[in-house]
């Protein structure tokens, strides 16, 4: 007698004689009736096909004028634009970069319809420097931007500006294995939201207005709820990105967003931006100086060639085999791989992590492609 599983992927069978003591073993009892599981053998593959081309990569980056604070624009011009240790010098052969500056440098000190009226700008940032094509032909222009341009100043409009980024990224043409990729950072939470302009929807009542007198009255002037939280339309812009298959890093910088509603407005973008730590109570990545803003860059980069890997489903029994396949032959022998030195498992992640030199193999091999395959139980 055999035993048949449903199976998605992979079959895993009950030895002979196994079976037959189990059936023995019911003889002469009777049971309550209970809900049959299904077990399900799962197999996720991640593979590769050939060689990988460099993603590309916006910056997004928030110079409001709380920027100006703590010395933090100081250290974001360190973190990216150092000539030796700075990102655009040590991913410039990585990736392919573009910048996004927000609110818009080029509306300082003009009054540019709803959005700035000469002594506050809130308009959205716009691309100034496009994706390129190749790494390194767009860092230097970035750099000296970054470092010789612009400076901090204004609101935050987050919002806009990453759907301002969403049209940048679709005017690009969609290529298989490149990925697209969005680091935001900021300082602040989002504001500037034109929609809540209108004094009457309650807003203005709850947060400080834009406006140089400050007043609340029913006549809609510009700014008014400039300063209003725009918590919900951001996740959805970034939501929106991730449908386009554009991954969304986010860094929050500074210590005033050690709050709890800046830990629940950033985790929740970067849960939904596809790239969120581990972490269930810090999803977003946190820094107050230099030291841990170039450490949430790194971790950055290491989004461009990953060593961990999330499963789709949850294992019932833990994960059971790690398999790599060099290449893309069909033929090729699969290799699998060891629990503990090779590969290890968070169950609360649902994340493997590939360890040591088989990270560094599964790096090097991409350049013919490979096949990664895990394989578990699910119970349902």
């Amino acid at each position: 007698m055999r035993l048949l599983l449903p199976i998605a992927a992979r079959a895993f069978r009950i030895p002979g004689a196994a079976a037959l003591a189990v059936l023995l073993s019911c003889q002469g009892h009777d049971f309550e009736p209970v809900e049959p599981k299904t077990i399900v053998a799962k197999t996720d593959t991640h593979t590769i096909t050939g060689a990988p081309l460099p993603p590309k990569v916006m910056l997004v980056v928030d110079r409001s004028g709380s920027m100006k604070d703590d010395g933090k624009w100081a250290a974001l011009q360190t973190a990216f634009a150092d000539a030796q240790t700075g990102l655009l010098t040590t991913a410039k052969d990585l990736a392919v970069f573009g910048l996004a500056v927000f609110p818009d440098p080029s509306a300082d000190g003009k009054k540019q319809g709803t959005c700035c009226d000469g002594s506050a700008n809130c308009c959205p940032g716009v691309v100034n420097v496009a994706l390129g094509t190749s790494p390194g032909d767009t860092t230097e222009d970035i750099r000296n931007l970054l470092l010789n341009v612009i400076t901090p100043v204004g609101g935050t409009p987050t919002t806009k500006t990453l759907q301002n980024v969403l049209e940048e990224f679709a005017r690009q043409p969609r290529e298989p294995n490149r990925q697209r990729l969005v680091m935001l950072l900021t300082d602040g939470l989002p504001n500037c939201n034109p929609a809540f302009s209108d004094p009457c929807n309650g807003c203005v009542g709850q947060c400080v207005s834009c406006t140089s007198t400050g007043t609340s009255t029913c006549t809609a002037q510009p700014f008014y709820g400039a300063g209003c939280l725009d918590d919900t339309e951001l996740t959805s812009a970034v939501r929106s990105l991730k449908s386009q298959d554009i991954s969304t890093f986010v860094i929050g910088f500074g210590t005033s967003l050690a709050t709890t509603t800046a830990t629940t407005v950033l985790n929740a973008a970067a849960v939904a931006g596809g790239l969120a730590r581990p972490d269930p109570d810090h999803r977003f990545y946190a820094a107050t100086n230099l030291m841990e803003l170039e450490g949430a860059v790194a971790e950055f980069v290491r989004v461009f060639r990953p060593c961990t890997f999330t499963l789709d489903y949850q294992p019932s029994q833990g994960l059971l085999e790690v398999a790599w396949v060099n290449g893309n032959d069909p033929e090729a022998p699969e290799e699998v791989w060891a629990e503990g030195s090779d590969w290890s498992f968070d169950p609360a992640t649902k994340q493997v992590t590939v360890l040591g030199a088989r990270c560094a193999q599964v790096q090097s091999d991409q350049a013919v492609g490979y096949s990664l395959s895990f394989r578990y139980v699910v119970s349902r």
